[in-house]
């Protein structure tokens, strides 16, 4: 009986060990059949060097001797380096896994996405598309079946200071939800905000489908909910329980549908070592799709920026 060849691990060094960080330090640790968490890299040295202790694995002093260890470079730094690191980690010939949002400029993420080898080398950290309801919901509807999205994400405020508007923050997540449901491109059609922790936007998406996103984090109850409407159905998921339902429209009788359990962070670590073994980038964001996410979302803030100095009288 032939042997069954054991699956690759990979090589991984993670940059940057805030919130974020240290989630991807704990998910790609406990994945040790396919990747070796080989250390980290943060700016603050004392945070990354606590950071590594607790995980066993070592903290780089520099950058670049964290990437030049690596096979997978996985960005969670602040938002603002995430542009230069994931260029340099690219350069260096390691492929990338960056979170989202994918950098702090489109154009960045424009030029990083359309760089050559990036397609099969540049992975952005939209873990949504791997949540138990998005995952069944991909399932039960093809990208032709949805007619239209409702997206209502509410957060608790930040703890620290509001560096990013609330479409940064929140809103890329159901930006990416609309594009990968619908399974083509999105086009921003309006957008408004209460300065900058609440958003309303509506996207218009290739398919024919609209979607409609709503952002806010003033509240201290968190609420992550998506209602996908096809001619047959409606579904209403909650991402936090996570809970499908499935209401037939011509009826109205209601069934709850059986979800996952699958951690989505553990979920796309699974898919990236899929993809560093050659069996394509399936459901993964890759730079393209992060690029498109980012350029709608830069142009909403824009249009809720431009709105509130509109709506500012005229000094007298």
């Amino acid at each position: 009986m032939a042997r069954r060849e054991q699956p690759k691990r990979h090589r991984v060094t993670i940059l940057g060990t805030g919130v974020m960080g240290r989630r991807h330090v704990r998910v790609f640790s406990g994945l040790h059949t396919r990747f070796h968490l080989v250390g980290v890299f943060d700016t603050n040295q004392g945070v990354g060097q606590e950071v590594a202790e607790s995980a066993r694995v070592r903290c780089f002093a520099r950058e670049a001797e964290a990437i030049a260890a690596a096979e997978l470079v996985v960005v969670a730094s602040p938002i603002a380096a995430h542009a230069p690191q994931v260029r340099r980690a690219l350069g260096a010939g390691c492929s990338v896994l960056v979170e989202k949002p994918f950098c702090g400029r489109a154009a960045d993420a424009h030029t990083l996405a359309t760089s050559p080898g990036a397609g099969q080398h540049l992975f952005v950290g939209h873990s949504e598309r791997y949540n138990p309801v998005v995952v069944a919901l991909r399932a039960l509807v093809t990208s032709r079946d949805v007619l239209a999205l409702d997206l209502r994400r509410i957060a608790q405020p930040p703890t620290r200071s509001r560096e990013h508007s609330v479409v940064l923050s929140l809103a890329v997540h159901d930006l990416d939800l609309a594009a990968y449901l619908t399974g083509g491109g999105i086009d921003l059609r309006s957008a408004s905000g209460a300065g900058a922790d609440r958003a309303e936007l509506v996207v218009a998406c290739d398919s024919g489908a609209v979607a409609r996103l709503w952002v806010d984090r003033t509240s201290r109850v968190r609420e992550r909910r998506i209602v996908v409407t096809t001619s047959t159905d409606i579904l209403v998921g909650d991402l936090l329980v996570p809970r499908l339902v499935r209401t037939a429209r011509l009826t109205g009788i209601s069934n709850v549908l059986p979800v996952g359990d699958i951690e989505p962070l553990a979920a796309q670590a699974l898919a990236v070592a899929d993809a560093l073994d050659g069996r394509g980038v399936n459901d993964l964001a890759t730079g393209v799709d992060g690029a498109q996410t980012l350029a709608v979302a830069e142009r909403a803030i824009r249009w809720i920026e431009d709105g509130a100095r509109e709506r500012v009288p005229a000094a007298s």
